[in-house]
């Protein structure tokens, strides 16, 4: 038997070593993510394996954006709201990252806040040199 495709614990575990570069080893996160769907469950897990090495930072919420653009629009700004001092959002699927960003660009904190996120391609972030956002991933860590 082949298996090709992403190895996704692996790919959050990745993503954890990453995070813990970009946050200079502390600071409070969010995740993103869709609930019951497997290979979302193995990056959480990934991630959440690897920032064991990082004591410094701590996960404050875990989102269900349930893959819905809007709610993760509103759940990002609540979550926002109630961790003023948050530091990363961090999306192991695609929608999480665009909206971590659309919110951050509308309250004008994207200096502010570090956004890592799994996506299927570059179209969410057309616009970033105008924004100043410069999207980064597990997957491309130089982006």
């Amino acid at each position: 038997m082949l298996f090709v495709g992403t190895n996704n614990y692996e790919a959050g575990r990745r993503g954890a070593q990453l995070l813990g570069k970009l946050l200079a080893g502390k600071g409070s996160i969010a995740f993103l993510t869709i609930s019951g769907q497997y290979n979302l469950e193995e990056r959480l897990r990934g991630y959440q394996d690897g920032l064991k090495a990082y004591p410094g930072i701590k996960s404050v919420a875990t989102i269900d954006d349930k893959g819905d653009p809007g709610l993760a629009n509103d759940l990002v700004t609540k979550t926002w709201a109630e961790h003023p001092d948050l530091k990363a959002f961090v999306s192991v699927e695609s929608t999480g990252g665009r909206s971590a960003a659309e919110v951050a660009y509308r309250l004008n904190r994207l200096g502010q806040i570090t956004i890592l996120a799994f996506d299927k391609d570059e179209e969410p972030f057309t616009g970033s040199a105008r924004t100043g956002f410069r999207p980064r991933s597990p997957r491309n860590p130089t982006r």
